[in-house]
């Protein structure tokens, strides 16, 4: 067992899609395909200035529904008790373009902008590789999840930040 991400991301793809990368056809598990988490400084040492309590972990506007008392926050498959960062990691610019002025918005409201922490990067990183994981299980079934997947990786293995990454339901 490696605590290597990018050598844990490519095995889990090998593992599931097989030997041969449907990706794109070059092999994986080449720490240099998968960079973009490598810049990053590891998580163990990383400090969260908001300490650490329940985490919901995707909390975003399609996870809130409307109830008699106001919103409720659905969706608790990812819960945990982890840095409280991780709840604002949908204010971070990312593949999934949260608009600036619901990002400027919700900071406004929430009085912690997650972009002034050196570390953003990081949380960032993690939400998007952690993202292609419901991909990998399905994309050798269903077409639509196996192009997704591929315009993800392809992203992440040439650094494109301008890529706007589209929902598979």
């Amino acid at each position: 067992i490696t605590s290597d991400p990018d050598h844990v991301i490519a095995e889990l793809l090998r593992i599931r899609l097989g030997h041969s990368d449907i990706l794109s056809g070059r092999p994986l598990g080449q720490p240099s395909q998968l960079s973009p988490i490598r810049a990053a400084a590891p998580f163990e040492m990383t400090r969260f200035p908001l300490g650490y309590g329940l985490v919901h972990a995707d909390a975003h506007e399609e996870n809130m529904v409307p109830a008699d008392s106001g919103w409720v926050l659905i969706d608790w498959d990812n819960a945990c008790y982890g840095p409280r960062e991780l709840d604002l990691v949908g204010t971070l610019p990312d593949h999934f373009h949260t608009p600036h002025t619901h990002r400027a918005e919700f900071v406004r409201s929430y009085d912690y902008d997650l972009l002034e922490w050196s570390s953003w990067r990081l949380l960032r990183d993690i939400t998007e590789y952690h993202s292609l994981g419901s991909y990998i299980r399905i994309a050798a079934d269903e077409p639509r999840a196996e192009h997704e997947l591929r315009r993800r990786v392809e992203s992440l293995r040439k650094g494109d930040r301008d890529v706007v990454w589209q929902s598979v339901s």
